[in-house]
């Protein structure tokens, strides 16, 4: 029998930390931090949801919906990393799991990623149209040569979509064989934004579709003064192809879609349906780094850290609210003990939703005070409104 988890949905309770709480580091190793209030995030246990049986091992980042429903991705059957399951739960308590059993006249479907909108969600599939069992050759790293059965019908690109309640309701093929796609993204048009790679020059790139799946044009990503970029070729020189792909997150943002580059200084890049990129630069401290941002109904929230090049043993991690606009630090959000920015799924009518599991049960954890009002470091109460695109 399959293993059960918990779903802590929580809502998180602002605090003031105290301005001498906070850890002091030398200019050389990490300058003042944004000039922002900061906030600690509690959280409280609340009522058992039930949800559904499944592995315990999750993958980030979450996704939400505007209305609060999260999509957890998670290991298949026996903690299997490759048949992953995605299910969702509303803030009603109820659990969906969206099986790919339900398609037909495809086979051998892999997953290669999801989307999350309001309407449901769609996947990224490479798959056949046809069951034609063959062999192929492997070789391991160690030379040796392999013979396996598979399904060796050619394969393409699928975008699948469902509905919110994991409902099967129409795949695309996507038609351009020269771009091997790694994310996918959907405007509320319908239109897609594809991330992958140039499988002749394996140069990152950047790609709009049409609601067919015919690739209408690549993107320009305009020229930023940083050093490294997921969406520009390079070598050892700075120049040529890119033989290692960046970790990118796909977020919406109301009618644009975010690309965001993780642990990089390179700017969050604003994509609107229209096919125009504007660079949003967060106004970070140095050595801070943002590793992904957190769905939220209102307001730019990013999960903020150093970067990896402080090594693993860094401790600073927070959540940062960070005006669209201008880049500026809006508010500074700080886990209490033994929490994590990462378990923080989502901002959801001004609350944070968080998740974990274990044990076979889900609540709903924590909520604002009930005025909906903190202190912050300069004295005073101030409503948390966040900042709208």
């Amino acid at each position: 029998m399959s293993s059960h988890f918990v779903l802590m949905l929580r809502l998180a309770a602002w605090t003031c930390l105290p301005l001498h709480a906070q850890t002091k580091a030398t200019h050389q190793e990490k300058p003042s931090p944004p000039a922002a209030p900061l906030y600690e995030i509690r959280f409280q246990v609340g009522e058992p949801v039930r949800g559904a049986n499944a592995s315990p091992v999750i993958f980030l980042p979450f996704q939400c919906t505007s209305g609060g429903t999260l999509f957890v991705e998670m290991a298949g059957a026996n903690n299997d990393y490759a048949s992953r399951l995605l299910t969702s739960f509303s803030i009603a308590g109820e659990a969906h799991v969206l099986h790919f059993e339900q398609l037909t006249g495809l086979y051998d479907v892999a997953n290669v990623s999801h989307y999350v909108t309001d309407a449901g969600v769609i996947f990224l599939v490479e798959a056949a149209t046809e069951d034609k069992q063959g062999k192929m050759i492997a070789i391991s790293p160690s030379g040796e040569r392999h013979e396996l059965a598979r399904n060796v019908a050619e394969h393409h690109f699928y975008v699948l979509s469902f509905d919110r309640e994991g409902r099967y309701q129409r795949k695309v093929e996507m038609d351009d064989d020269t771009l091997r796609v790694h994310q996918i993204g959907m405007f509320p048009s319908g239109m897609f934004l594809a991330y992958g790679f140039d499988r002749i020059t394996h140069a990152p790139r950047l790609a709009m579709l049409n609601h067919d799946g015919t690739t209408l044009k690549y993107l320009q990503v305009p020229d930023v003064d940083v050093s490294e970029s997921a969406l520009h070729t390079r070598d050892a020189s700075g120049k040529g192809p890119a033989d290692v792909l960046s970790l990118i997150q796909l977020a919406p943002e109301r009618d644009s879609i975010i690309v965001v580059q993780s642990n990089s200084t390179y700017p969050l890049l604003e994509v609107s349906e229209a096919g125009t990129i504007r660079a949003i630069r967060p106004k970070l401290a140095g050595g801070e780094m943002v590793d992904m941002l957190i769905p939220s109904d209102e307001g730019l929230y990013a999960s903020v850290g150093l970067g990896v090049e402080r090594g693993p043993t860094s401790v600073h991690e927070a959540i940062y609210q960070i005006n669209p606009h201008d880049g500026s630090v809006v508010a500074r959000f700080e886990m209490s003990k033994d929490e994590a920015a990462g378990q923080v799924a989502c901002v959801h009518d001004k609350n944070f939703l968080s998740f974990e599991h274990g044990e076979g049960k889900a609540r709903w954890r924590c909520r604002l005070n009930p005025e909906g009002q903190v202190r912050n470091p300069s004295g005073g109460v101030s409503t948390h409104d966040g900042v709208n695109a």
